[in-house]
């Protein structure tokens, strides 16, 4: 009796049940890794929000009990203390994911319009989502400025009617744009900027929200933001200075005298453009350099690099 006929077929059986194993063992995997930053994200959002809570409510006590000039000094810089990055990460990589790091729009729909701010955000754009797997799967080579430019139109409509823009996620897109743009939106559970795996959600890559400001904030401008605006040359002359490989960094963070200032680990504006400098004076323009004040509703874990934010109830 021919037995090879069985053998054959159990290792199949087996195989087959073995790589249905596996599969399911990475998804678990995968979806334990997003779940775990989501956790850790949140509790450094909910611990952020309830020390801010904190230490308004102590500064306004000790403020009513002896109003004077030190008192309200110590209870404005409690209100208005900036988070430090870490010393162990380049800070441009752990705030990849910052919503201060979202190219300001707002001039494109109130002015008379930018041709360069529109070109480097579409750019920026591209290398942000060019390594997803649902834009490598779209033929269409121009969808990235369909969907930029459909935005762009629907929020000019919407200033200019009720003078307010639209939510991202209330905007629609043509039928064959509908699933790429709600990829966008969603973003993916975790990324790694340094690797280039995954992906931000577009409202922390563009933005229409918040008073008027420069476009870019160099203080929180990723690294595929800046090699867009100055080239991969440009961003490692930045980072050389503000990330020395040395050891005496001071306790601070990455910089000389860095103090407790965010704003101080970056280069200001005057600083970036003697690094860099006449070459991109149209860039220098759009360039902002204002201290950002934290939020205190918003945090990252730094293993995931998954955002967090508490909503208000």
């Amino acid at each position: 009796m021919n037995f090879l006929p069985f053998v054959l077929m159990f290792f199949l059986v087996f195989g087959a049940i073995s790589a249905s194993f596996m599969s399911d063992h990475i998804m678990n995997r995968a979806e334990s890794f997003s779940y775990k930053g989501r956790v850790r994200s949140l509790r450094i959002a909910y611990n952020d929000y309830e020390e801010k809570v904190y230490e308004t409510l102590r500064a306004a006590r000790k403020a009513s009990q002896k109003k004077t000039r030190g008192r309200n000094k110590k209870a404005q810089s409690t209100e208005e203390r900036e988070v430090e990055p870490s010393e162990k990460e380049y800070f441009r990589t752990t705030r990849s994911g910052s919503p201060y790091g979202a190219i300001y729009l707002k001039t494109l729909c109130t002015g008379r319009g930018d041709r360069w701010l529109e070109k480097v955000t579409i750019h920026y754009l591209k290398r942000v989502y060019a390594n997803s797997h649902f834009a490598k799967s779209i033929k269409d080579q121009e969808w990235v400025e369909k969907v930029f430019y459909s935005i762009l139109e629907q929020e000019r409509s919407a200033y200019r009617e009720k003078g307010k823009f639209l939510p991202l996620n209330k905007l629609s897109m043509p039928n064959d744009l509908k699933e790429a743009y709600h990829r966008l939106l969603r973003g993916t559970g975790t990324f790694d900027p340094t690797l280039e795996k995954g992906y931000l959600p577009l409202d922390l890559c563009i933005t229409f929200k918040g008073s008027n400001r420069k476009a870019i904030n160099i203080h929180y401008a990723n690294r595929l933001l800046l090699e867009t605006l100055f080239g991969k040359s440009g961003f490692s002359l930045i980072k050389a200075e503000e990330w020395p490989k040395s050891e005496k960094w001071p306790k601070g963070g990455p910089r000389e005298k860095a103090g407790k200032s965010a704003a101080k680990y970056s280069l200001n504006c005057k600083e970036l453009k003697k690094l860099l400098k006449d070459k991109f004076e149209e860039a220098y323009s759009h360039i902002g350099d204002t201290p950002y004040k934290r939020d205190p509703k918003r945090a990252c874990d730094p293993e995931t690099f998954v955002f967090s934010e508490i909503e208000n109830e």
